[in-house]
């Protein structure tokens, strides 16, 4: 007969791979956390000089940058929340919010490369709602669109860096909540009602 599975929490197997196997992914999600706040910061920042000293931005477009990193702040602390709280489902938000921000990565050098094939003109009409082109040309050079392809793949690389981290970590939460409702089931009645017991005496004294 084959010996049950016993569930550890700190098997090899959850060490995160995105991270070289060095961390466990409970810590690694809260690095990549930190890293998306940092990463938009970075950008708010950015958008914020340039749009003060050089004025190559508009100013919605500062405000929109300002408004992703509200939202990132938003469920990098649900997501701290479930890492604590041992919750999965409180990490999806964080999910659902980085592959937004990759697909838009995507789309943006995609768009941008393809604006340099498609003439000054087009150029202009695609980029003109978010920057001055004309500073832009100015400052950079008449490739900047591919500097901004350069940057928005690199963004889509964390964010894909990113996902992966955090989806770990919600699949070791899941597999030690599968775990332990598994071995709840096999404790008997007794040994249950005493574990309740115990954990209303422990709460009542606290």
């Amino acid at each position: 007969m084959t010996e049950k599975y016993k569930f550890d929490k700190n098997d090899p197997f959850y060490l995160c791979a995105p991270m070289c196997g060095l961390i466990h992914y409970r810590h690694a999600a809260i690095i990549a956390g930190l890293g998306e706040i940092g990463t938009l910061g970075l950008a708010v920042a950015s958008f914020y000089n340039l749009h003060l000293t050089k004025e190559l931005t508009d100013l919605w477009t500062l405000l929109a940058a300002i408004g992703l990193l509200v939202i990132a702040f938003v469920t990098t602390s649900f997501m701290f929340y479930g890492l604590k709280a041992e919750k999965p489902n409180y990490l999806r938000p964080q999910l659902y919010f980085l592959s937004f921000e990759i697909a838009l990565m995507i789309a943006m050098s995609v768009l941008s490369i393809a604006s340099m094939s498609l003439g000054i003109e087009m150029t202009s009409r695609i980029f003109s709602p978010f920057v001055s082109v004309k500073d832009m040309e100015f400052h950079f050079g008449p490739i900047w669109p591919f500097c901004i392809a350069i940057v928005a793949f690199t963004c889509a690389a964390l964010g894909i860096w990113f996902h992966l981290t955090v989806d770990g970590a919600r699949e070791f939460l899941l597999d030690k909540k599968y775990f332990d409702h598994q071995s709840n089931d096999n404790v008997p009645l007794e040994s249950k009602e005493k574990i309740e017991e115990e954990a209303q005496r422990s709460s009542s004294r606290a």
